[in-house]
């Protein structure tokens, strides 16, 4: 993508998929989605669109993305960082996950 330069912006990132991930054992509701972004540096960042509440009180969710140099090595480290966030915090329930509304996603 050629580089824009507008003034007042300071990244435009591409998004270059949305997959849904389907986990019954680790995922509240079986499937959540993840997005890839091209960076304007050529990496990629997945985004989960969902946050692992912390299990201790007071703390904020955890959220996780996971880089690489492609799109799959950006896919498997958010979802090794998801899975890890979800085994630490003990999430188990839809009450133990924040979802990203579908409209920031």
């Amino acid at each position: 993508m050629k580089k824009i330069q507008i003034d007042g912006i300071s990244e435009i990132e591409e998004i270059v998929a949305i997959f849904s991930v389907w986990s019954i054992p680790l995922f509240a509701y079986a499937q959540e989605k993840v997005k890839i972004v091209r960076q304007s540096n050529g990496k990629y960042r997945g985004i989960p669109m969902v946050k692992v509440k912390c299990k201790e009180e007071g703390k904020e969710p955890v959220w996780v993305q996971g880089q690489g140099t492609s799109v799959t090595e950006a896919l498997e480290n958010t979802i090794r960082l998801l899975f890890t966030a979800i085994i630490e915090n003990e999430a188990e329930t839809p009450e133990d996950f924040e979802w990203i509304p579908h409209y920031e996603f």
